[in-house]
């Protein structure tokens, strides 16, 4: 298995005594479900881990859907209805190294992705109530060669008014203590929900799961949570008929601007059971209103978009991941796909193009990475990895999964701290300074929430 690195979440080590850790024998379950919904405190428990010495880990309560959040479920007559939110628990996993989630429905099985140094761990209950992990072996998952359409036309993507402007680096702990919120909208098409044999609850938890995960690595590297504010889910027939992503991108887009301008949001994503896996999204967009583009744009005619205008109210903060697998087990670990691919849509939305385009950008003339050579202004020599092959050279940004090696040559980072590459951490600046820009001019579409650190409340 490869190494990952995986940066820490707060600016305060975790260090906790073996005094301070419920015995393994104890229901963790119940003593996770005992906590307040909105309860800052985090309880450590003890895990243990396939053939390895249990270690501790604080567990804490984490609100993945906002106070407001709609849940609209068309019907096979096609009526949209409200309906109420699954009654599923959602907590932030940290440890030494470690960092992941643990989302505990009323009904149904658990689901807990852990990423540490070693690769990733999925984290269930035992029968006798306890925690344990268990090793994903990404290599065990069928290859997907995910491709992301934004290189096509990298040039007329770039929506931010922050171009490509040298930007100021991160301070590692500048917003530890109140890191902004980005309400995440999800829409999906009927293909989503047939990934789940149109079982709507566990529909919804994948969503807030799959959201929940990327938002401990926005949080870390990006000082910006995510809560998902809106989800659509289609029992019925949906109006979404294209099948390349940028054209269904452009199809969804003016469906939200002709229908959801008043829908509050930071960003709207399309998650799409189509079998394509690819994906693209507007770069710099967060915040955005409504704005005219072309299909020349992002590549695409009036020919491979068919029942497509050439220009229209397409464009605003949107962004689409064809191939959601919805599948998590240890055998499967297809959502680590998901979760990658998801993540590196929503950076574009966060104004990041990919890492062999970074020449230029922050203040050095080099891209990030020679993992791709797409041109249009972006790396076009001959490809090669940051590092060796298999150890997680590549980030989130980057087409490293495209090379011999596959995803083992990605890490779930965006380069804070990372060790490849050339000033991989321009990747999450340019991402935060962005987020600064969007909130200086729109307060309320990126808040900034006060959070209370662990160690203010202590201990359970």
């Amino acid at each position: 298995m490869r190494p990952i690195l995986v940066m820490a979440t707060t600016g305060i080590a975790l260090c906790i005594g073996a005094s301070h850790a419920l015995a393994a024998g104890q229901v963790a379950r119940d003593q996770l479900l005992a906590q307040a919904p909105d309860s800052t405190r985090a309880l450590s428990l003890n895990v243990h881990r396939d053939g390895d010495s249990d270690i501790a880990l604080e567990i804490q309560p984490m609100q993945v859907f906002t106070q407001d959040a709609e849940l609209i479920i068309v019907g096979a007559d096609g009526k949209q209805e409200h309906a109420a939110l699954p009654n599923t628990r959602y907590f932030r996993v940290q440890g030494t190294q470690m960092n992941g989630i643990l989302a505990i429905p009323d009904n149904g099985e658990e689901f807990g992705l852990i990423q540490d140094n070693a690769g990733f761990q999925q984290l269930k209950f035992g029968g006798d109530g306890s925690l344990r992990l268990h090793a994903i072996d990404t290599s065990s998952g069928a290859a997907r060669s995910f491709q992301c359409e934004n290189d096509q036309s990298i040039g007329d993507m770039e929506r931010s008014q922050a171009s490509n402007a040298d930007e100021p680096r991160v301070a590692p702990s500048s917003a530890l203590a109140a890191p902004y919120t980005a309400r995440i909208a999800i829409e999906t098409d009927n293909e989503y929900l047939a990934r789940f044999s149109g079982n709507t609850i566990t529909a919804t938890n994948y969503v807030g799961s799959l959201i929940g995960f990327i938002s401990t690595i926005y949080d870390a590297e990006v000082q910006t949570n995510m809560q998902v504010s809106f989800l659509r889910l289609w029992a019925s027939p949906d109006p979404f008929v294209q099948t390349k992503p940028a054209c269904l991108m452009l199809e969804s887009g003016k469906y939200w601007n002709d229908n959801q301008a008043a829908t509050s949001r930071t960003t709207m994503h399309f998650l799409s059971g189509k079998t394509t896996t690819a994906g693209i999204a507007w770069i710099g967009v967060l915040c955005s209103g409504p704005f005219t583009a072309t299909l020349v744009q992002v590549g695409e005619t009036t020919t491979t978009c068919p029942g497509l205008s050439d220009s229209a109210n397409y464009g605003g903060g949107y962004g689409t991941t064809e191939g959601i697998s919805g599948n998590f087990n240890a055998a499967n670990p297809s959502v680590i796909w998901d979760v990658d691919s998801v993540a590196h849509e929503i950076g574009h939305n966060f104004n990041s193009p990919h890492t062999h385009c970074y020449n230029n950008i922050g203040g050095n003339a080099s891209p990030i990475d020679q993992c791709s050579n797409s041109g249009n202004g972006c790396y076009a020599g001959a490809t090669s990895l940051p590092g060796p092959q298999g150890v997680g050279s590549g980030t989130i940004m980057s087409y490293c999964h495209l090379l011999p090696g596959g995803f083992s040559n990605t890490t779930l980072t965006f380069g804070t701290g990372h060790p490849y590459g050339v000033a991989p951490e321009r990747v999450p600046s340019r991402m935060f300074a962005h987020v600064q820009q969007r909130a200086s001019s729109s307060p309320s579409c990126l808040a900034r929430i006060n959070v209370d650190l662990i160690f203010k409340n202590g201990f359970d």
